[in-house]
């Protein structure tokens, strides 16, 4: 699924939020990492998305299957911990 600019601003709020979320818990280059990450597989999963119902009901769908950006942050701290 292409995003229109609307798409493309709630992608970019959720990595703002996500990685300001996981400077609490990581380094910053291991932070820098993890956003990467995280962008790379959700951009894959929006890629693969047919964009049914709607963009946006398709979006969200998505963002929720990841989780709260505090929520994804703390898995992927706690994993690295690990």
């Amino acid at each position: 699924m292409k995003l229109s600019e609307a798409g493309e601003g709630r992608v970019r709020g959720y990595i703002f939020v996500l990685e300001r979320s996981l400077r609490s818990f990581l380094p910053r280059d291991m932070m820098c990492a993890a956003v990467r990450e995280v962008e790379s597989h959700l951009r894959e999963r929006i890629d693969q998305a047919d964009g049914a119902p709607s963009e946006a009901a398709a979006l969200e769908r998505i963002l929720a299957d990841f989780g709260t950006p505090l929520g994804v942050a703390q898995a992927y701290s706690s994993e690295i911990v690990l």
